[in-house]
């Protein structure tokens, strides 16, 4: 039960996901053992799991590749060419080429996004953004506090019902959003 509940997956090998997997190995290495001496922090696992082939897909190969190398050293698992088929309460389903392997996690921590639409796409070209994960950086996260909470949680919830207006029930089944949104409900 101890190893589940220090194990950490973040799914989605983008800036979130990133960010995510380097902060939680940071803290599981340099600042948990401090205050927690009873608990062996050095058994902590870290595991970004990616769907494409690399993470930080959207950026040049060798800011992926120095990432990546980043991550490994901070004793992060990075797992590319990995789909998630099912979230259960502490426990995940990783499918990659034809194999299925469950995972007991007391952490699992979703940073994979949502398909761009494509109105959302349209928006980003006419702003100037490469993709969905740039326009999001523009409309959210570059001036976090020129918009009011409210302001900033309608455009999150906006964007998000773009994204999902563009997929297919099966689309939205086989990326994991139907069991996601089911578990949230």
């Amino acid at each position: 039960k101890q190893a589940a509940l220090l194990t950490f997956v973040i799914i989605g090998g983008g800036p979130t996901g990133v960010e995510l997997a380097g902060a939680l190995a940071e803290l599981s290495r340099f600042s948990l053992p401090q205050d927690f001496r009873r608990v062996d922090c050095g058994q902590a696992k870290i595991i970004l799991v990616e769907m494409g082939p690399r993470i930080l897909a959207a950026y040049p190969e060798e800011l992926s590749q120095k990432a990546t190398d980043t991550l490994k050293e901070l004793g992060v698992t990075i797992r590319t060419g990995t789909s998630v088929t099912d979230i259960q309460d502490q426990a995940l389903t990783l499918s990659c080429n034809n194999h299925s392997e469950e995972i007991h996690a007391g952490t699992i921590l979703w940073a994979a996004g949502v398909k761009a639409s494509g109105l959302g796409q349209v928006l980003a070209e006419r702003l100037g953004c490469r993709n969905h994960e740039e326009l999001w950086e523009h409309l959210f996260e570059l001036d976090p506090g020129a918009v009011s909470l409210e302001e900033h949680v309608a455009r999150v919830a906006a964007y998000c019902r773009l994204s999902r207006e563009d997929c297919t029930e099966a689309e939205l089944a086989a990326d994991g959003t139907l069991a996601r949104e089911a578990e949230m409900a």
